[in-house]
């Protein structure tokens, strides 16, 4: 398991200070790996000064609506570029690092540039978890804009998958996570900032098709039932919802957790009355286990109940028919005003 220093699901991570000998000129590994611009560095800055004119030129159009939806697709591209951005030389370079020092969490800064910047590990435990110099994250995002960190795993007991600190940190610090496991030779890849929790599997979809939403795997915080309501909103709606904090799973059953009820009215979402009749894209807010309002589905096709949902660990995101026990387990169905 990962984790930035004092770093917690509803701020920002903070890094500590760094480690003499990796910053450059003292020897360190920025000396040792050189750090290089890479060919799809600088495509990807000239394609990201096109977005920034088109988002510009945004504001001589009328039509709100337009005006969402272009910037709705800008940013998914952005997304798609940043990862564009991890070339198989920068992948070799975090490969390198991870050679270097084998029996510790690596750790490090991808730039917009391409330049890769390995960076001392400060963790109190460097064999299971990783911290950065904030001196050093600011002295390096103040030339070099930072677009991930990059870490890794490295014992067969760990798994290669971000884990649920990794995800919670990268929402904080709102930076992609990339992360290399050693051992196995394998790579996870998170950007908080995309509608889509799993980059490395291929989606040959588009966000306006349904198919992009069918078959993602439950992770709590990385690809819940809210991820998939938020992301279907985003994409499908053009509609943008909080990513609200979450911790572990078991918080849904607590009885202080009601993530649903207490933002539902500050999302300009209204509890239906129960004899409205229901629409496409209202959500249906149930409870499966306990008593808590904990999960949510989106109504595709009221005639035939057709509905949308990630149900929990073990399953992925698929089509239901809504009726008999979920319409029993439903707590509230609320619609976006």
């Amino acid at each position: 398991m990962s984790k930035t220093h004092s770093c917690n699901s509803s701020e920002a991570c903070y890094f500590s200070k760094a480690a003499p000998g990796f910053e450059p000129g003292n020897g360190g590994f920025a000396d040792q790996y050189p750090t290089f611009k890479s060919l799809t560095g600088k495509c990807f800055e000239k394609i990201k000064l096109k977005c920034s004119k088109l988002c510009n030129k945004l504001k001589n159009f009328c039509a709100l609506e337009k005006v969402i939806i272009l910037k709705t697709k800008i940013q998914y591209i952005y997304c798609v570029l940043v990862y564009m951005l991890i070339t198989t030389q920068i992948k070799q370079k975090i490969i390198n690092h991870s050679q270097y020092l084998s029996e510790m969490e690596i750790c490090g800064l991808i730039c917009e540039n391409g330049e890769v910047f390995p960076c001392a590990n400060i963790a109190e435990n460097p064999q299971e978890e990783f911290a950065i110099s904030t001196d050093y994250f600011d002295q390096i995002n103040a030339t070099n804009r930072v677009v991930a960190i990059y870490h890794s795993h490295w014992q067969d007991s760990q798994p290669a998958l971000l884990s649920p600190i990794d995800i919670a940190n990268s929402k904080a610090a709102k930076l992609p996570y990339l992360l290399y496991h050693s051992g196995f030779g394998q790579w996870d890849y998170y950007d908080p900032n995309d509608i889509y929790p799993y980059p490395l599997i291929p989606n040959p979809h588009t966000p306006k098709d349904l198919e992009f939403y069918l078959g993602w795997r439950f992770e709590y915080n990385r690809s819940d039932c809210y991820t998939l309501f938020r992301s279907y909103y985003k994409g499908m709606l053009d509609i943008e919802l909080p990513n609200f904090p979450r911790g572990d799973i078991e918080e849904t059953v607590s009885p202080n957790w009601d993530m649903f009820g207490a933002n539902f009215a500050d999302c300009g979402f209204r509890k239906l009355e129960t004899d409205e009749p229901l629409q496409a894209n209202d959500v249906i807010l149930m409870c499966i286990v306990g008593d808590r309002t904990h999960h949510a589905a989106i109504l595709l096709d009221p005639r035939t109940g057709k509905a949308l949902h990630n149900l929990g660990e073990g399953r992925l995101s698929e089509i239901f028919m809504y009726g008999g026990y979920w319409v029993d387990r439903t707590r509230a169905v609320i619609r976006k005003s």
